[in-house]
């Protein structure tokens, strides 16, 4: 990989997000300033940082920026190749094998199988609260409603037993960190598990997840470490992911109550609400999960890029560019181009499970505005309690109250 000179040495990404949770004031400086920067990664690496909604969109789609990072010498971020060592993430191969195993969690979390879960998720959302309305305010956000909800529909769609919410969070924990020995050490652990859960479905008699997994592993289509690795892939796009963006839409809704009530009085801004939390709220926000590498010279932006540069695109930067989005700091559940954002990628890569994501925040939405009316932060801000990952940013709690009467 290629390193051009530099004046001075490049600054370290990622950045420190805003006090809010929000993404890094550079960001928006750089758009302006120097959209294509190049930046010193944690593992040492040098990259290019792009800040714009089309530069970012670019790399997303076009066909001279490979995933295949690791292969070629650069770093890996997160549960992915350089340590679960049979297969990769999906975000982090090319074609043909994207296609291939794309294709078969197409199938497995087919928009018609997931807007069959609406129902059962808008049960466990209610029985959730059921319990907060017996007890009474105030709750934990995270503990008592993201993790738990998050948890069950993700292992009801694999169709595995419920696993200790313990086991998930150490799981989890390791499986994104940039530790690779602490992922090595989990790896064959999550693997075995998966593989056992996987013989238990051969029979095909369920129309889970991981049953299709199974009859295609069974077919010999996808080996054990790619079986494992798509079962894996299910489960913890499914927890994380989803834990961080509830966590976010609430906190953003206690900040902004008039457009929270707002949902309370006219459901039908639910579904436009979704598309606009996804929009402001940085949930993946650094980029690092998403690395690619030019394999060809070109530009963006004006900046010449060589083949063998390390690109990192964070999709929060692209979803507040002013240029594609008016008034893109402000947070507006009825902006009319909310759903053109970025946040679940876009292209070949669009996340897989995009569909079941809108589906539970929607259920969310649903339940804690119109149950719990007044929902709101019980102790003002919480700017100190945001964890400093490297791969994203989340609260591990979030206390909430309401009111009673």
């Amino acid at each position: 990989m290629t390193t051009p000179p530099e004046s001075s040495a490049p600054p370290a990404f990622p950045f420190a997000a805003a006090p809010d949770g929000g993404p890094p004031p550079e960001y928006a400086v750089l758009r302006r300033t120097d959209p294509v920067r190049r930046v010193q990664l944690p593992t040492g690496h040098q990259a290019w940082l792009v800040t714009r909604y089309e530069d970012v969109r670019i790399v997303l789609t076009d066909h001279r920026f490979s995933r295949e990072v690791a292969a070629a010498g650069g770093p890996q971020f997160g549960s992915g190749a350089a340590t679960f060592r049979e297969g990769a993430r999906l975000n982090q191969i090319d074609p043909p094998d994207h296609t291939r195993m794309r294709r078969i969690m197409q199938h497995a979390l087919a928009p018609r199988r997931m807007a069959q879960w609406r129902t059962r998720i808008t049960i466990l959302s209610n029985e959730i609260l059921n319990r907060w309305t017996a007890a009474g305010p105030p709750a934990d956000l995270v503990i008592d409603y993201a993790t738990p909800l998050a948890t069950q529909v993700a292992c009801a769609v694999l169709g595995i037993p419920l696993l200790d919410e313990r086991q998930l969070r150490r799981w989890s924990r390791i499986a994104y960190a940039v530790d690779g020995d602490q992922q090595a050490d989990l790896a064959d652990e999550i693997n075995r598990y998966f593989l056992a859960q996987i013989a238990t479905k051969r029979d095909g008699r369920t129309e889970d997840a991981l049953t299709v997994i199974a009859t295609i592993h069974r077919e010999g289509a996808i080996d054990d470490g790619e079986a494992a690795n798509l079962a894996r892939s299910v489960l913890f796009g499914g927890l994380s992911t989803t834990v961080n963006l509830i966590t976010r839409a609430v906190l953003l809704l206690t900040r902004h109550p008039g457009q929270r009530d707002r949902i309370r009085t006219d459901p039908r801004l639910v579904s436009n609400a979704v598309e606009e939390i996804l929009r402001y709220a940085p949930v993946n926000g650094t980029g690092l999960d998403r690395l690619a590498i030019a394999t060809e010279d070109l530009t963006l932006s004006g900046t010449p890029i060589s083949a063998g540069d390390i690109i990192v695109s964070p999709l929060s930067a692209a979803n507040r560019d002013p240029a594609r989005f008016t008034d893109s700091e402000r947070f507006d559940i009825t902006r009319p181009d909310a759903h053109t954002h970025l946040a679940f990628g876009h292209g070949p890569h669009t996340c897989v499970g995009a569909v079941l994501g809108r589906i539970e925040l929607e259920c969310m939405l649903t339940g804690l505005v119109t149950r719990l009316p007044g929902l709101r932060l019980e102790a003002g801000e919480i700017a100190d309690n945001w964890s400093k990952g490297v791969l994203s940013r989340r609260l591990d709690t979030l206390i909430v109250t309401w009111d009673t009467c």
